[in-house]
Order: structure tokens, then C-alpha cells, then sequence
């Protein structure tokens, strides 16, 4: 059974080279020759006898392979250099496209969420005009004279 110390050759070999296929065992070989060998020979057994359980790996989609950005509108300019040599350029410009109609007919704005923010923003400044003009009547106003009595 392979030793999984943390800084053991047997549980290296184990975790990256057998379990996770991180690296080749020759890419192990710094770690010595016949160190690597009988580590990964160990490892084999335990996944034979049910230890250790290696991760399955599938072939990626091409779905798999977009950028994040894929179809986010205000991510492409024309002059941006990854835009400009990305292979899914054209993909993404008409799922950007789409996104942007879509968003367009159901809120009636290319950018809602900027919309928002300028409707706040002109409220927030509706109201701080009010607040000052309000300061400025009072401040201006004719002391009023107060009747002793």
C-alpha cells in the first residue's frame, strides 16, 4: 500500500502520476529512477486492489473550449487584441448579438443594469438640488422677529 505522506515519493507518484494524471511517471524521474518506478508499481497495485480510484478523463467539447467572455455584450471591441485572435470570434459576436436583441425587446434597453443607473443617479442628483435650493430659500430668508411678551 503506498505510503501518503506528505512528502513522500510513494504518494506523489500516487496522487499526481496515477490518480490525478497530472504527469507522465518519466516526467517523475528528478524524483529518482527506481524511487518513481517502484512508487508507481505500489500505486498500480492499490488501484488494482481498490485503494485508489484514478480520475476519469473525457475528450473536452468544443463547448468546453470558449472564453469566458464568450457572448457577454460590452466584452468584443475591434480593436482588442484577444478578440481580434480568438477562434470563436464569429460565434461569439452572434451569441453577443442575440443576447443584446433578446435583452433589448424584453426591457426595451441594450443595458438594463445601465439604465438603472442612470435613472438613480439623475434621482440622487433631483434630490440633492431640491436639498440645496431648500438651504438656499431658508438661509436667505428675512429673520423673522420674535414678540416678547
Amino acid at each position: 500500500m503506498v505510503s501518503r505522506g506528505v512528502y513522500s515519493v510513494d504518494g506523489f507518484i500516487a496522487k499526481h502520476v496515477v490518480e490525478r494524471q497530472y504527469f507522465r511517471a518519466v516526467d517523475c524521474h528528478f524524483l529518482g529512477e527506481k524511487a518513481g518506478e517502484s512508487a508507481e508499481r505500489k500505486a498500480r497495485e492499490d488501484v488494482a486492489n481498490g485503494f485508489l480510484r484514478p480520475v476519469e478523463l473525457k475528450t473536452p467539447t468544443i463547448e468546453e473550449f470558449y472564453q469566458s467572455c464568450f457572448g457577454v455584450p460590452g466584452v468584443v471591441t475591434s480593436d482588442n487584441p484577444i478578440c481580434s485572435s480568438c477562434t470563436q470570434r464569429g460565434d461569439c459576436e452572434l451569441a453577443r448579438q442575440t443576447v443584446i436583441s433578446k435583452t433589448l425587446s424584453e426591457t426595451g434597453f441594450a443595458d438594463p443594469i445601465a439604465e438603472a443607473d442612470r435613472r438613480a443617479n439623475r434621482r440622487r442628483v433631483n434630490e440633492y438640488r431640491g436639498r440645496q435650493s431648500a438651504s438656499r430659500l431658508d438661509t436667505n430668508a428675512a429673520p423673522k422677529l420674535g414678540v416678547a411678551v
